[in-house]
């Protein structure tokens, strides 16, 4: 049996998109909540609702760049 340290289990909880446990997981250990609001941008579809979403972030250094983005 292999030990695991809180951030490679939350490493992993965001590699299989499972955010809620990450978040869950970052609250508990004094993680960095906004790697989980990045990952989830990165792979939602671009749409309006998507960006106003993530412009109501829930965390406080959220980066969105929106130059690659295809924009409705």
């Amino acid at each position: 049996m292999k030990s695991t340290t809180p951030e490679e289990l939350y490493s992993r909880k965001i590699d299989h998109e499972e955010y809620g446990e990450a978040l869950m997981l970052a609250k508990a250990y004094g993680l960095d909540c906004d790697l989980v609001y990045q990952r989830q941008w990165r792979k939602t579809p671009v749409s309006v609702a998507s960006i106003q979403d993530y412009l109501v972030f829930k965390g406080n250094k959220q980066e969105i760049n929106l130059s690659d983005a295809d924009l409705p």
